[in-house]
C-alpha cells in the first residue's frame, strides 16, 4: 500500500486546523478538518501512517512468537485476550488498506 509517509503536522491558522505534510515530490499537501472536536481529529488522523506501521509490525513480532496468537492471556483489565487482540490488529491494518 502507497501513501505519503512524510511527517503529517497538525497547524492552526486563524480557527482553522489543518493536516499537513510534504509528498514524495515536495508538494505541500494541506486539509483542513472542521469539526467541533477538530484538533484532537487532526491530531489522530496526522498520526495515522505512525499507528499503522506500528500495527504491522507488532503482528509480525506476533506471528514470529510460535504458539502466541492462541494464547488465552489477559492483556488488560478489560479482559482482551491475545486472539482478541491480534484480531483488532488484523481489521485495523485491513481497514487501513481498505481491504
Amino acid at each position: 500500500m502507497e501513501y505519503t509517509k512524510g511527517e503529517w503536522k497538525v497547524t492552526q491558522i486563524g480557527l482553522d486546523t489543518l493536516i499537513q505534510a510534504f509528498d514524495k515530490t515536495g508538494q505541500l499537501l494541506s486539509f483542513k478538518v472542521a469539526s467541533v472536536n477538530g484538533e484532537a481529529n487532526a491530531r489522530l488522523i496526522a498520526s495515522a501512517p505512525d499507528l499503522y506501521e506500528a500495527c504491522k509490525v507488532i503482528v509480525k513480532w506476533l506471528d514470529d512468537i510460535p504458539g502466541y496468537v492462541g494464547r488465552q492471556i489477559k492483556f488488560s483489565e478489560a479482559g482482551e485476550t491475545a486472539p482478541q487482540v491480534y484480531k483488532q490488529l488484523i481489521q485495523a491494518i485491513a481497514k487501513a488498506e481498505g481491504k
